[in-house]
């Protein structure tokens, strides 16, 4: 009985710093980088929207950077390499193989870049890595926040967000 208490202890906390950690968030912009097809890889979403609402609008797309924040012309052509690895993957995909794609590899690289995205915007802005939908191990480690030094921010899950924010699960995004 002991243990079972602890362990629900445990959850409960666990969602009360995951619930924090995601209404701080909710007063900053987030640019969060995640592949997606069409040449997709950035989102932006700006600050006061609940943090249940997605990632935002879509500001990158191929070699295409359409925010306030300059990038450098490297970095988007890095980017547009890692998408284009992403889009390859999801045309040869069948029922055999969902996704020929090697996860690990691609996301130490999205990774990289990201971390590379966080120096040139700076501190002030929030910078995410979330994993795709087509990743069959997305519900591990799906969401964070890349520090200015290169450190990694544990964030809730979009599946914690709906039993964190029930009432806002399913709110449309307007960047």
């Amino acid at each position: 009985m002991k243990k079972k208490l602890t362990l629900t202890l445990g959850v409960i906390a666990h969602r009360k710093a995951m619930r924090l950690i995601a209404l701080d968030m909710a007063g900053k912009d987030v640019y969060t980088v995640m592949p997606d097809f069409g040449g997709a890889w950035a989102w932006f979403k700006r600050s006061g929207l609940h943090p249940a609402v997605g990632v935002g609008g879509n500001i990158a797309d191929g070699h295409y950077w359409g925010t306030d924040c300059p990038i450098s012309e490297g970095l988007l052509a890095a980017f547009d390499d890692w998408q284009s690895k992403f889009e390859s993957a999801g045309r040869r995909r069948n029922k055999a193989y969902p996704f020929p794609l090697d996860w690990n590899d691609y996301h130490r690289r999205g990774l990289e870049l990201t971390r590379r995205l966080k120096a040139e915007l700076g501190e002030d802005i929030c910078v995410v890595y979330e994993k795709p939908y087509e990743d069959p191990d997305r519900d591990t480690d799906e969401r964070r926040e890349v520090l200015l030094r290169g450190g990694l921010v544990a964030l809730p899950s979009r599946r914690d967000l709906k039993i964190l924010f029930p009432d806002k699960a399913d709110v449309e995004c307007r960047a």
